[in-house]
């Protein structure tokens, strides 16, 4: 019984439980218009907020934080030792390590990933992976990497060192300081689902149109990355409030240390930038899901200009060039569109 106790456990069977009721709802809505009760994408992209909602309550949200939103005292965080770094701990320290242990797995993961690259490249011809897989390995490598470069300096070393060397006690928000920790295990396993369910081709960058037609392990990299998105927007928010507002009588600005300055422009650019880059990678999911989805050629150029925008009819040339059908790049049945992005097939 102490196992199930566990806030990690309890997080996973929330999680669990979250996706169920989201799928479940989804399906039911589904059914009741004459649809199928699961589409991947679909499914997916609406049950996995349930899910996040639920491991974020299992692992000490809901009881040492919003449970005042009700109205209700929250508890206290009691463990101590090594149990701490397995729950909502407040501590900078503790969440500092928190990141740092967890991105060294995700870092030994995206070794053993190049490892099995460097194996496909020995020798000439495929041994390892077919062209498709090898691409999703090097984009699943890609993005381990990059996480762990920004998320280790930022998160780990950030956490651990600002505070003492500005002189704070902690962080300005606390439990805002763990939520944002607690929101990077589901971007790791999202990572690692989206590969066993068939991976994405279009690098760590995702850029179209390799990003817009691919399989529906692209749909698990984009919520992975909007999660990510908001990991860094949070604790973007928490280093700025703590470097301006928390510093110790007497440490001006001119006296802060230079890895202090560092986190403090990171934080700014994290800030403000990466909400457009979560932003942008629903337009980038939805065009392409109506295309794969529409069957024929000529549907999908239906379905892909149903909303009358540049962006659409862009994708609408992709989806009829992809089809090679003999005459479809004809000038008489490719569709008008004056200004197409310099990536749309001509």
């Amino acid at each position: 019984m102490a196992v199930l106790r566990a806030p990690i456990v309890r997080g996973l069977v929330l999680a669990i439980a979250g996706f169920a009721i989201g799928a479940t709802l989804l399906g039911l809505l589904r059914a009741v218009t004459g649809r199928s009760f699961w589409l991947t994408e679909l499914s997916w992209t609406v049950a996995y907020p349930f899910a996040l909602l639920g491991w974020l309550a299992g692992v000490g949200g809901w009881s040492h934080w919003a449970r005042e939103w009700f109205g209700r005292p929250a508890r206290p965080y009691v463990l101590t030792g090594w149990r701490r770094y397995f729950g909502f701990s407040t501590d900078h320290k503790v969440i500092g390590v928190q990141y740092i242990v967890t991105f060294i797995a995700l870092f030994l993961i995206a070794g053993l990933v190049a490892m099995l690259i460097r194996i496909e490249l020995a020798s000439a011809g495929m041994q390892l992976f077919s062209e498709d897989t090898y691409n999703a390995a090097m984009s699943l490598h890609g993005i381990a990497m990059v996480a762990v470069a920004v998320a280790v300096m930022l998160g780990g070393f950030g956490n651990f060192v600002v505070p003492l060397q500005i002189g704070a006690r902690d962080m300005a928000f606390p439990r805002l300081n763990a939520l944002s920790y607690w929101l990077v295990p589901p971007v790791a396993v999202m990572l690692l689902i989206a590969t066993f369910t068939g991976g994405w081709d279009s690098g760590w960058t995702a850029y179209p149109p390799l990003s817009v037609f691919n399989k529906s392990g692209q749909i698990l990299f984009n919520l992975a990355v909007i999660t990510f998105g908001l990991v860094s927007i949070l604790g973007g928010i928490n280093f700025l409030a703590t470097i301006i507002y928390e510093r110790a009588p007497g440490m001006t600005w001119w006296r802060l240390p230079i890895f202090v300055w560092g986190v403090f422009a990171a934080s700014l650019i994290s800030f403000i930038f990466t909400q457009a880059l979560a932003a942008a990678l629903p337009s980038q999911t939805f065009p392409a899901a109506r295309c794969r989805r529409a069957g024929t050629p000529d549907r999908r150029m239906q379905a892909a200009l149903q909303p009358a925008s540049l962006g659409a009819c862009a994708h609408a040339r992709w989806c009829a060039t992809r089809a090679h059908r003999p005459g479809w790049r004809s000038a008489s049945r490719r569709p008008q569109c004056a200004d197409a992005p310099s990536w749309a097939p001509r």
